[in-house]
């Protein structure tokens, strides 16, 4: 029985009704003669009534046992799901309670089998101060990211649909390149059939490829994007970790893996994405590395210089973006008249009248200073709340940037001053 937990109707349910519609849904399935109605399934009797369910339904089906799929378990799952009683609540608890005691009675009557895309719900021992009742209960298997051998037998397969013929160098290649990802080579292999003439059959040398590839590289970008915004949504430790391996190198990679980071490498060589020899670590994926390198918020820090670089690039990102909100917060709220009125609030009485005639664009982008940026978000701070959650935090964190500004004003910054700069920011940035 196949449950695809990114569907609505399910991971909206609550725990107790979700074991009622998979209930329904074994029963449909089988044309069995078992009238669900007659069960209860609120939060005191669904583990009762799906017990007695599924022991009717082994008798109808002779002694057959049911197999649940659940595919991408995520979002049933604690602090991943988009639904809130699965994300924060216990509902994650008392559904995979109910499946593992009844698993562990009747051994030929129920199995299950989970997929997705993160292993986090099988490996945390507790959830809300309670045993994760599938911890250790299931070990994880990973879909490894093709090999020469896979790649030649993708592209030699589909290639000569389209004719074309792949030198050998090609495949290697490839896999170099692209980690024998099959969504990006796929993807390459589709641009190499768009830049070669109509006249088939057609052969690619590896300097066909060669000279094609930063085009290749900048027409993949989005998909790339991709693979970026699902390691950042799913997997946060793992992304940073990627992060300061590309722009800081291995050694700063090792210094950075805390006590409880050895699961996260674990699941980065699971997925493929990463290698170990030796002592060291790389990025399999070059086109990812090259992209994390281009567009990582990791930065150099070794030297003063490259402490102002980093504090000047974020603390402007993190400026135009809070002007940015802040401007279209208002002006949903109170329109352009009323919103202007509020921006000039944290202008002294007498300085307002020389903004007159100004339009309102400018003022934001040339009028406000960081520190009134706050002073706004603290004044409307109803509007702003769900966005920013704690006031205090806020506050606090928005003095911190405005404090260390050793950009605009050459001061030195020590390594605790950065790192406070840096928690600071990032809280901000995640927020917005």
């Amino acid at each position: 029985m196949y449950i695809d937990c990114q569907n609505p109707s399910v991971h909206s349910l609550r725990w107790f009704k979700l074991l009622g519609d998979i209930a329904s849904k074994v029963i449909d399935k089988y044309n069995l003669n078992i009238d669900v109605d007659k069960y209860q399934f609120d939060e005191r009797y669904a583990s009762k009534s799906f017990e007695e369910i599924f022991m009717r339904i082994y008798e109808e089906l002779n002694g057959g046992r049911v197999l649940l799929i659940f595919d991408e378990i995520e979002l049933i799952s604690v602090e991943t799901s988009s639904s809130d009683h699965w994300k924060h609540g216990n509902d994650f608890i008392s559904f995979w309670q109910t499946i593992r005691a009844f698993c562990q009675e009747h051994q030929q009557q129920l199995s299950f089998l989970v997929a997705g895309v993160n292993p986090h719900c099988i490996e945390k021992v507790s959830i809300n101060g309670v045993d994760n009742p599938i911890f250790s209960m299931l070990n994880p298997m990973y879909l490894n990211l093709f090999d020469i051998e896979d790649v030649r037998n993708m592209v030699e397969n589909i290639g000569k649909y389209m004719g074309l013929v792949f030198d050998e160098e090609i495949f290697t290649k490839l896999v170099e390149d692209y980690g024998g990802h099959p969504f990006l080579v796929r993807h390459i292999c589709s641009l190499i059939n768009e830049s070669i003439p109509l006249e088939r059959p057609q052969r690619i040398s590896k300097y066909d490829y060669e000279k094609e590839k930063s085009n290749y590289d900048i027409k993949i970008s989005k998909y790339i994007e991709q693979i970026i915004h699902v390691l950042k949504r799913w997997y946060p430790a793992e992304y940073e970790l990627l992060e300061i391996l590309a722009v800081r190198g291995n050694d700063s990679f090792i210094s950075n893996l805390g006590r409880n980071d050895y699961n996260t490498v674990d699941h980065l060589m699971g997925y493929g994405i990463l290698k170990k020899h030796k002592d060291t670590y790389f990025i399999t994926i070059k086109a990812l590395e090259l992209f994390l390198k281009d567009n990582s918020e990791q930065y150099l820090t070794d030297t003063i210089e490259q402490k102002r670089s980093a504090v000047s690039f974020r603390r402007n990102r993190l400026e135009e973006t809070l002007r940015d909100l802040i401007k279209t917060i208002l002006y949903a709220n109170f329109g352009k008249s009323d919103a202007r009125s509020k921006l000039l609030e944290v202008k002294k009485t007498t300085d307002r009248p020389k903004y007159d005639g100004i339009d309102i664009g400018d003022f934001m982008e040339n009028s406000l200073y960081f520190s009134e940026l706050k002073i706004l978000v603290d004044k409307n701070w109803r509007l702003f709340e769900k966005i920013f959650q704690d006031k205090r935090k806020f506050n606090t964190y928005m003095e911190i940037v405005n404090d260390y500004r050793i950009d605009a004003h050459a001061k030195g910054i020590s390594e605790d001053e950065y790192t406070m700069f840096h928690v600071a920011i990032k809280w901000i940035e995640e927020k917005l």
